[in-house]
């Protein structure tokens, strides 16, 4: 021990005395030490010959940070010992993906889903996977640079767009795969490529020779929900795109007929003149485009080029030995009540095929339509003539059965039906036809004999069994025909034992009410025994402006009891109706939860959306005529005029009935509040006096939609309707 502490100072005194040592350690070691910038050494290291005093000393090593610090050097080897930290220096990642909520994969370990980041990651490289269902997995690696903030953005293709895409190209003449690959682009909201897409859909349906179908109406309707406009963003440039793709090139017939079809159901009627005018000019089958050019100026208004296209199809038409029946074309011209066209058409057709029934049918009600009695009573001594020798039959009579419901011409109806029907073959589906057509006429005594004789035949229960199971709710029909004929006679005791054997089933036999109602209508005695909301007049309209805060809506008839439209339990508080009227006009106020604010407007293949609200009124309370509002906050509004009488199962409508009322909405946070001012004129009736009564219902279709009656989902069912009361 002496001798080494001996040798130490000898060694101790052959240092300098300017002169010292310094032991540098790490954590972790392996740090280049730097002093005055110059490389000493790799830590753990013992610094010799440094100069006493103050010295910078520098520790760096890959992937940390540097640590620096200034040191004293004193005298001799063990005078200074330094241990330095070196903090590791690390990456961050944010991964993002369109659409979100993705998983990512980083090296192999499941992270969080996207937008995901990543912390204190080592620099270097790293590999990643993001998966999403019904997405394509993308995979990727990242070099991540030491302290780097790196971000990485992946828009996920779909799978079924990536499979549809592949399918175009193994059939590009399929128009089911642009179909399907279009409803994929517009749920992820790729609207440019969408509409590319439909633009080749509308065209390789017109190469494959097939009509726009289902599932192109489907994709189109997810377009207008996700653009409604037509006249803004994309569609404009669409419609110009494919009519001047039939301009720029050699006319191709079929894709100019998909394309009419497809612009026809958007209902953009220039552009349809504008494509037959092109087609026309190209030299297509004049006839054809012409007439498709004729029934868009007269949805346009424009009478004059209605009038001179279809007098030259006429004129094309009348020089072929032979004219098929054209049923879409009638329809067509009955929509737009082109009467003196559907008869000339009708004249065409006959002259060369006179046993064409359609058109004959459609020459009847047109002559009916336009007044000429003397012509209409010629046709039909014709037409009865050949039901009783057997060469029209019931077909026939089904197809007749509506044009004359829907011209109110019930006394003919019951002439045709008879002749249809001789006395020898009458069993229950003829006596079941003989019934309506006697009731509607209002032939009690027919109507009450036919009914007592179907009765017999027993085709109760209710439905589609026994020998009237051809119609639905056939059985109904026969009860209500023999009740109302019963209370028509005055058959007290034979009309009350029909309403007392269906008393308890008022869900299905609507016509116990309907009857009963009825029977007070005509002698009112107390309150109704069926739904009413009564009817206040006031001296001081209410200003149509949607808010309910006139003095007129404080005095209103008002009621909030309404019912599940689906499960007919009440739903109070959902909605609540306000009734007045005056010496002009009646005035419903509503308010209720809000419903429909941003719904697009209906297409022509959707006229009828699923939320709004759904006026009826039936103002003579016949139980068969009837009208119907429907509006909504997005601003749809459209007017009905119907017959559906109680042998029917399906109703008729008049869609062209374009009555004038006003209609206010005014939005309230969740709720919504309307008004309507209907004329007593426009609906054909006088101002009413105090005790008349009206049929009505309100049906509010939303979030939870109710209505006044329990209807059962049968809208257009007048025998259930309410009763509106008119008070002094």
């Amino acid at each position: 021990m002496g001798g080494f502490l001996i040798g130490l100072l000898a060694g101790l005194k052959l240092l300098p005395p300017s002169e010292g040592a310094l032991e540098v350690l790490s954590d972790p070691p392996g740090a280049s030490a730097f002093v005055c910038d110059v490389f000493r050494g790799v830590t753990p290291v013992t610094l010799e010959h440094l100069p006493v005093g103050p010295l910078p000393l520098r520790l760096s090593r890959s992937g940390h940070e540097e640590a620096s610090r200034t040191v004293s050097v004193n005298r001799g080897r063990n005078s200074v010992r330094v241990r330095l930290s070196l903090r590791p220096v690390t990456a961050a990642l944010m991964v993002r993906s369109d659409p979100p909520g993705a998983s990512v994969w980083l090296d192999g370990q499941r992270g969080p889903e996207t937008p995901a980041r990543f912390e204190a990651l080592p620099p270097g490289q790293h590999s990643l996977r993001i998966e999403r269902a019904g997405s394509v997995p993308h995979e990727t690696s990242i070099e991540l640079s030491p302290g780097q903030e790196a971000v990485i953005a992946v828009r996920l293709l779909s799978a079924k767009a990536v499979y549809y895409r592949d399918a175009i190209r193994r059939q590009p003449e399929d128009p089911t795969n642009y179909v399907e690959l279009g409803r994929v682009l517009v749920r992820n909201a790729e609207m440019d490529e969408a509409f590319e897409i439909l633009a080749r859909a509308i065209e390789t349906y017109g190469r494959s020779g097939r009509g726009l179908d289902k599932g192109f109406a489907e994709f189109l309707s997810a377009m207008r929900q996700a653009e409604p406009a037509l006249d803004d963003g994309h569609w404009p440039a669409l419609f110009r795109k494919l009519v001047d793709g039939v301009r720029a090139g050699p006319l191709d017939e079929r894709i100019a007929g998909v394309l009419d079809s497809f612009l026809s159901s958007v209902e953009r009627w220039s552009e349809v003149v504008a494509l037959a005018g092109i087609c026309v000019d190209k030299g297509g089958a004049p006839a054809t485009h012409l007439l498709r050019r004729a029934l868009a100026a007269a949805r346009m208004k424009d009478s004059g080029l209605f009038r001179k296209d279809f007098q030259r199809v006429m004129e094309i038409w009348s020089g072929q030995p032979s004219v098929s029946c054209d049923r879409v074309l009638l329809e067509a011209l009955g929509e737009l009540r082109r009467w003196e066209e559907i008869v000339q058409y009708c004249d065409l057709l006959l002259a060369s095929q006179p046993g064409q029934t359609f058109a004959v049918f459609c020459r009847l009600e047109a002559l009916a339509r336009l007044k000429r009695q003397e012509d209409f009573e010629r046709e039909k001594r014709r037409l009865v003539e050949q039901m009783r020798q057997g060469v029209l039959g019931l077909n026939e009579y089904l197809l007749l059965r509506p044009i004359l419901i829907e011209l109110g011409r019930r006394a003919d109806l019951a002439d045709f039906c008879e002749a249809c029907f001789p006395p020898q073959a009458r069993g229950p589906q003829a006596l079941f036809w003989l019934l309506e057509a006697h009731y509607l006429k209002g032939d009690w005594r027919e109507t009450e004999r036919i009914s007592s004789e179907l009765l017999a035949h027993g085709i109760e229960p209710p439905g589609r069994s026994g020998p009237l199971g051809f119609q639905p709710n056939a059985a109904i029909a026969v009860l209500w025909a023999a009740a109302w004929s019963r209370m028509e006679l005055g058959d007290q005791q034979g009309l009350g034992a029909l309403l007392v054997a269906y008393e308890g089933q008022k869900g299905e036999h609507y016509w116990v009410d309907a009857v009963r109602g009825e029977a007070w209508r005509r002698r009112p005695e107390g309150d109704p025994p069926k739904r009413w909301l009564d009817v206040p007049r006031t001296d001081r309209a209410p200003g149509i402006d949607g808010r309910l805060d006139d003095e007129a809506w404080q005095r209103a008839g008002r009621s909030s009891r309404f019912f599940d439209l689906y499960t007919n339990a009440e739903a109070d508080g959902h909605t609540t109706l306000y009734t007045a009227y005056d010496g002009v006009k009646l005035y419903i106020g509503i308010r209720g939860e809000q419903v429909n604010v941003s719904r697009p407007p209906p297409m022509a293949f959707d006229r009828y959306p699923n939320q709004r609200l759904e006026l009826f009124l039936d103002p003579r309370c016949s139980y068969m005529t009837y009208k119907q509002f429907m509006f909504g906050a997005d601003g749809f509004r459209r007017e009905l005029d119907c017959f559906r009488g109680p042998f029917d199962h399906a109703f008729h409508v008049d869609d062209g009935w374009d009555v004038p009322y006003e209609l206010a909405v005014q939005n309230d946070g969740e709720t919504q509040s309307f008004e309507l001012a209907v004329a007593f004129s426009s609906l054909d009736v006088e101002c009413p006096v105090a005790g008349t009564v009206w049929g009505f219902n309100l049906v509010h279709l939303g979030a939870r939609s109710v209505t006044f009656v329990p209807i059962g989902s049968d809208f257009h069912g007048p025998g259930r309707f309410a009763f509106l009361r008119f008070l002094k």
